[in-house]
């Protein structure tokens, strides 16, 4: 048995990458976490699962949904999550879609200029 503190960022990023996969998503993230302050070389990848389980505590905080498309930037291709697996492009328009509709949706409409307004927001989600 090795104990988490003599294990390398790549070991932790694995670990956490097993926890995932049993749903086990707050000690991932502690797991995540651990494997960016040890340098994995997965660092950026580990960014964006902490973010993607972040999104899923908080489907309807727009906040989220900008902080795992910026994520996204420093990654390409494919990645897997869990037993499901992500195009980066299709998942960052994703969440920069979810993040204006629900800003738009949050928006308060006083006047028929600001309900156009929400309505241009709600249109440039879909």
């Amino acid at each position: 048995m090795v104990f988490g503190f003599f294990k390398d960022g790549n070991e932790l990023f694995d670990d956490a990458q097993e926890l995932i996969k049993q749903k086990e998503y707050a000690k991932s993230c502690k797991k995540l976490k651990s494997a960016i302050e040890k340098e994995s070389d997965d660092s950026n990848l580990a960014r964006v699962m902490i973010d993607f389980i972040e999104v899923g505590q908080s489907l309807n905080d727009a906040t989220r949904y900008r902080e795992l498309s910026d994520a996204l930037q420093n990654i390409e291709g494919t990645f897997d999550f869990g037993l499901s697996t992500f195009d980066v492009k299709e998942l960052k328009e994703e969440c920069d879609a979810m993040a204006i509709a629900i800003e738009a949706r949050n928006m308060y409409a006083s006047d028929n200029g600001s309900m156009v307004h929400k309505g241009e927001r709600l249109i440039e989600a879909a």
